[in-house]
């Protein structure tokens, strides 16, 4: 804040005027940004606490990309506390959010991520097949794409019976469940599962 004085006379009175000048404060974080978890399909608030003067311009991205207020993105501030909604209809709205506040005087910013929780299943863009074929001796590979929250485990089964790595009769090689390769005999034509 800066200060001036005046003085000055007029017809045998003196006037002592005095001049406050703000320069403003830049945007100040409150209260960090905290990582938030909640169930897909379910909506998600993300919330900060940034004050500044002159009252800073708000404004949300994720990935480097500036968000617009939408169905799916919903805006709010009441000059202090700052909410983004995001409904949460798939699992790629997972991420780092920001919220940056910007005035005439500085910028600042905070983050969060947003953690989705889903529960397991086969991904619906990649459906398993009926029957898998392949030659005695040769090798099957299965693909399996799956989503789900916190990570699901993936259990293999021949029959009813379950597979565990490194037998003689089914060498396993999963990378996040995506893939799976089979060593086969001719007793092995039966069915193969997945299981999470």
């Amino acid at each position: 804040m800066i200060g001036f004085l005046h003085l000055f006379r007029n017809n045998h009175h003196y006037f002592l005027l005095i001049f406050f000048i703000s320069a403003g404060e830049a945007p100040a974080i409150k209260k960090e940004m905290q990582d938030v978890t909640t169930k897909l399909g379910e909506a998600a608030q993300l919330t900060c606490q940034i004050v500044g003067r002159p009252l800073p311009d708000i404004k949300w991205y994720r990935f480097g990309k500036e968000l617009v207020q939408s169905r799916k993105y919903k805006m709010s501030s009441d000059g202090r506390n700052h909410t983004l909604t995001v409904m949460t209809d798939e699992q790629e709205d997972e991420g780092l959010y920001t919220c940056m506040a910007t005035n005439d005087v500085g910028e600042i910013e905070t983050s969060g991520k947003l953690l989705l929780q889903a529960p397991p299943q086969f991904h619906p863009g990649f459906p398993l097949k009926e029957k898998y074929y392949a030659g005695a001796g040769g090798t099957l590979r299965l693909h399996v794409v799956y989503i789900g929250r916190p990570v699901p485990a993936i259990t293999w089964f021949h029959g009813n019976n379950q597979l565990s790595s490194g037998t003689d009769r089914a060498k396993k090689s999963c990378q996040m469940g995506k893939r799976s390769r089979y060593r086969n005999s001719r007793e092995d034509i039966t069915s193969w599962s997945s299981r999470m």
